[in-house]
This record gives C-alpha cells, structure tokens and sequence, in this order.
C-alpha cells in the first residue's frame, strides 16, 4: 500500500445523510471481513517533476488580518516570526498541518524559499492552495487568491491542485518567495 497517512488498524463504516434532509437506505449489509482482499495493487509513487519544491520554511502563526492592505513586506513584519522546515510529501504537497495548528486569532503562516537565478528572467510557478494564500516575490505582494470551500460557487469543494499559475520575475540572484496562506478548516 502507498503512502497510508495513518497506521492500519480497524475501522467502521458509515452512513449518513447531509444535515438538511431525510436519508432514506435499502438493501444495505456489511459482511465483516478480517483479510478482505484487494481488487488491484497499490500503484507506487509518481515521479517528482523537475523543479518541484520538496522543502519549505514555514513561519509560526499569525493574524492574517495584519496583512491586509501589506502591498510590501517590511523587515518589522518578518523579523519576529520563528521558523521550521517542513518536507513535502511525495505528490509535492506541503502539509503544514503536520507542523503547525490553528490557533485563536492565529490562522496564517509564511512558506517560503529563495529562488537563485542566474540571470533576470521571468518563470512559471505552478501552485496550488488551501484556504487562502497572498504570493510576495522580494516582498512585494504579486498574487492573493481564495480556494475556500464554496467559494466560487455552492459545489465548489476547495480542491487542493496544481492549478494556480503565477509569472514570477526573478532579479538576478537571491530572490525571496513567501506564501501567507490562511486556513479556516479542516488543516
């Protein structure tokens, strides 16, 4: 099996209706199995493209209030904030859950990583994001984006992808890329 987020113990099964109406069931069983067996094998893991960030630094919470209207980073903005380093997963995903948790009034961190160019050039970067995300390239604000649960419309489920696509142009050298993303729920 590949890359089970928890460890294999027994489950249970459920069945429910939405809050806002009648569920009505038929014809429904659950045979107990204790080896049930497994129609296909697991497909192992993709290949990690090229260029695939594996490893961001992320910040400790904050207010994603205090970056309203923040067109520019200051260093007074950055200088307080602690960080750690977080692997991503093998799709890519940075899970920040795994690092950091919600907390009161605390619902945004800064991912970040320095991006060496050779030259001044202007390069895709393909992204994707849960809830909400403000995108600042050597602090200035280029990008802010919603992805939230019913935010484009009614069957819209936050959907975590790489479909987000920004243009960065990257100075020669250093170049500082911090992601404020917000969350709301669900990590």
């Amino acid at each position: 099996m590949h890359d089970l987020k928890r460890e294999i113990k027994p489950g249970f099964v459920g069945v429910r209706a939405l809050a806002f109406s009648a569920g009505h069931f038929a014809n429904f069983n659950v045979t107990k199995m204790d080896n049930p067996p497994l129609k296909s094998k697991a497909k192992g893991p993709g290949e990690i493209k090229t260029g695939t960030v594996m490893t961001w630094g992320v910040s400790g919470t904050f207010a994603e209030n205090s970056l309203d209207n923040k067109f520019l980073l200051s260093t007074a903005d950055k200088a307080p904030l602690k960080w750690k380093t977080l692997a991503c997963e093998s799709t890519g995903l940075a899970n920040i859950s795994k690092i950091t948790k919600l907390e009161p009034g605390k619902n945004t961190v800064f991912a970040r990583i320095n991006i060496n160019s050779d030259k001044q050039q202007i390069k895709k970067l393909k992204f994707g994001f849960s809830d909400r995300i403000k995108v600042y390239l050597n602090d200035r604000l280029l990008y802010a984006g919603n992805n939230n649960y019913r935010s484009r419309d009614y069957r819209f489920l936050g959907t975590i992808g790489y479909f987000d696509e920004l243009y960065l142009p990257l100075e020669k050298g250093k170049n500082e890329l911090w992601m404020a993303v917000s969350e709301n729920f669900g990590g």
